[in-house]
């Protein structure tokens, strides 16, 4: 299993609220808030999605931006929103294992997207891999909270204790909705990245670590 992905549906509803939340600024003082310059700079988008956020990283400067995701809806919905950018590359594939040399990124980005990972530690070593010396990663992920936020159903439980299982066992038994911020931070710290930024709102949980 490479990872999760979402139907034609649900894809089409998530375009819609990224180009809404995008039109907005939302993103743009999202990345502006980490205080970080991106002139210049080779940014990584693990699991990007709608092709909104490479155009953030193009406004604020960034030399070279790649897109990374696993669907094939994602992808042809990027590469229409992002023709004609000459400094955009796409790969389709597993963030698990992308073809990208050592120490050749700067910035790499997984926004709510590191649980669908089949396994959230090679991933993180991943990046780790690929990143510059005093590189960042960004993360945010959906916390336990996140279970309470939505109607409850029978599947709830299983939702709940999903990642549990995959840090007792190290394998996705069950698919996961969210990730376990101690666990998150445990691994990066193995890795050898130095966690800069710690914020939680809510069901919502951000880190900004550096190698």
């Amino acid at each position: 299993m490479a990872g999760t992905v979402m139907n034609n549906e649900l894809s089409s509803k998530f375009y819609e609220k990224n180009e809404e939340l995008f039109q907005e600024g939302e993103w743009h003082r999202e990345i502006k808030g980490l205080d970080l310059d991106f002139t210049n700079k080779t940014i990584l988008d693990l699991a990007a999605g709608t092709g909104h956020w490479e155009e953030v990283f193009l406004s604020l400067g960034a030399g070279k931006v790649i897109w990374q995701d696993l669907s094939e809806f994602f992808y042809e919905k990027a590469k229409r929103r992002l023709q004609g950018c000459s400094n955009v590359e796409f790969i389709l594939g597993d963030m698990r294992s992308i073809p990208l040399e050592n120490e050749s990124v700067d910035f790499v980005m997984c926004r709510d997207s590191i649980f669908h990972s089949p396994d959230e530690k090679r991933t993180i070593a991943e990046v780790y891999r690929m990143l510059k010396e005093n590189g960042y990663f960004y993360l945010t992920f959906r916390n336990w909270r996140r279970i309470f936020r939505e109607p409850l159903t029978w599947k709830s439980p299983l939702k709940l204790f999903s990642p549990y299982v995959y840090r007792i066992t190290g394998k996705k038994l069950i698919p996961t909705v969210f990730a376990l911020e101690g666990f998150i931070s445990s691994c990066l710290k193995r890795c050898g990245y130095r966690i800069e930024k710690m914020n939680r709102e809510d069901s919502v949980s951000s880190l900004l670590a550096r190698k």
